[in-house]
């Protein structure tokens, strides 16, 4: 893989180089051109003469180390130092141009390639299994394997280094982006989207939260508290909302949520508050003209909450590993897994009631730690472990209701 790679960035060096020379103008890029082909067909002699016996793909240095401990110690929506895209002590890294240019463009095409097909597996394969707890928990083990395997041919590859790299950003992403799902059962939940138009909403919010990621990468955010207090301060409103509504066993209808009411004011008659669950459409016509249904509705909500949402995991990745294609390439495959992990959190949600209540609380907490972030130390690891007890723990206890209520009542007594 890595031997294609360098032959790609070869050809690739080479059309440069007689492209500019038939113009007779950009002499010194034809230099450079050269200059650059020696220095690949070097590199590239030296990887193929190198005893693959004695590359140092299983050594563990202090980079791996530092790389570990800015995981665990990780902090969430507190302030980041200001990140550049400039070239570290020691690298080659030429800034956001270099991506476009040479081994890179071949690194980034190879990504491209993985990602349509890996895309392409979801909609066509993964998508039409059948509805059950089993299958959506396959679909979850099945993006883990595919983790592996990226990870493995990252580190073989590249090294050691950038194997450590790419797998630690993995995980630093889960972390960040676990706590995610309660927030994509709240959109959900509040405008009553029925399960069948659930995967098709978040295949297009995963793409989009891909492209926020690809670009955040590219041009680092100086600051994300403002998108911490915006969205930290909606969370615990629907927190506590929510528990109201759990005490009174209220349900409020969808039409009369405050996003439903806003678009209906902003587009008027262009909205159509229903959703199109045969035809499966974002855009639906009525009566002549074309109306934004609540599909589409649901997904306004899923990119602006994961827009609001993009800076913090950004700026912590960026900070802890100054490579953008490793960055970009892990937290590509780990949104794979968040979005199955989705389905598979929601079926703990249609347990019982105490799993419901345990959203309600999840999300105060969320918006207290968004709100208190830029004060007070959030460790990403260990607030997803929080969230994870809490959740395994309401599980337990709806499941020893369920068993409790179907024994007979003589066994009661």
């Amino acid at each position: 893989m890595r031997s294609s790679l360098c032959l790609l960035t070869l050809w690739q060096v080479n059309s440069q180089r007689h492209l500019h020379g038939a113009d007779g103008v950009l002499q010194a890029d034809s230099l450079k051109s050269e200059e650059a082909e020696a220095l690949l067909i070097a590199r590239f002699r030296q990887h193929l003469s190198t005893p693959h016996r004695l590359r140092s793909w299983t050594a563990w240095d202090d980079s791996q180390t530092k790389a570990l401990d800015h995981l665990l110690t990780a902090r969430k929506f507190g302030p980041h130092r200001s990140v550049s895209l400039q070239a570290a002590p020691g690298t080659d890294y030429e800034g956001v141009a270099s991506l476009f240019r040479g081994l890179q463009t071949a690194q980034w095409c190879f990504l491209s390639i993985v990602m349509v097909m890996l895309l392409t597996m979801d909609a066509v394969l993964l998508q039409n299994l059948p509805e059950s707890r089993r299958s959506h928990v396959c679909v979850l083990l099945i993006w883990l394997a595919v983790t592996l395997a990226c990870c493995v041919e990252v580190w073989v590859c590249a090294g050691a280094a950038a194997g450590t790299t790419w797998l630690f950003g993995y995980l630093m992403e889960l972390l960040y982006s676990a706590d995610h799902v309660f927030v994509m059962q709240l959109v959900f939940s509040s405008l009553d989207t029925p399960h069948r138009l659930m995967p098709k909403a978040l295949y297009i919010a995963m793409m989009g939260s891909m492209i926020f990621r690809l670009f955040g990468f590219l041009h680092a955010p100086t600051n994300a508290r403002y998108f911490s207090w915006i969205l930290g301060t909606g969370l615990v409103y629907a927190g506590i909302s929510r528990l109201n509504f759990q005490r009174f066993e209220q349900c409020p209808d969808v039409t009369d949520s405050f996003v439903v009411r806003f678009l209906r004011w902003a587009l008027g008659e262009r909205l159509a508050e229903f959703y199109d669950e045969e035809g499966e459409a974002i855009l639906v016509e009525v009566k002549g003209k074309y109306r934004i249904s609540l599909l589409g509705v649901v997904l306004l909500c899923l990119f602006a909450v994961n827009f609001l949402l993009n800076g913090d995991v950004v700026l912590a990745k960026s900070e802890a590993f100054n490579d953008v294609f490793l960055n970009s390439s892990s937290s590509i495959l780990a949104l794979f897994a968040i979005r199955s992990l989705f389905f598979v959190v929601r079926d703990f949600f249609n347990l019982a009631s105490v799993t419901r209540s345990t959203l309600a609380i999840v999300l105060l907490l969320m918006g207290l730690e968004m709100l208190a972030g830029p004060a007070i130390y959030v460790n990403a690891f260990t607030s997803c472990l929080v969230f994870t007890s809490m959740l395994a723990l309401s599980v337990g206890v709806a499941t020893l209701q369920q068993s409790h209520a179907k024994l007979p009542l003589s066994a009661l007594h």
